[in-house]
């Protein structure tokens, strides 16, 4: 006797990661840091053109206060 498999998910992996990827701008965006902290690691580096890089949200927004 076979075990049932359990039913295919509905939701597409690519809309969810678009989804994702929408509701981070968005909380940037909005300079809403601690909900955008939900989408990143702890861990994370971000590089910017030029090699620059960041560490956390914050300072993200404060190297971006010029330009934006």
């Amino acid at each position: 006797m076979s075990m049932p498999r359990p039913a295919a998910s509905a939701v597409d992996p690519i809309e969810a990661a678009i989804a994702i990827a929408r509701n981070y701008l968005e909380a940037m965006e909005a300079r809403d840091l601690a909900r955008a902290q939900t989408f990143v690691s702890p861990h994370a580096v971000f590089v910017f053109p030029g090699g620059v890089e960041r560490q956390d949200l914050a300072a993200i927004v404060a190297g971006s206060a010029t330009r934006y």
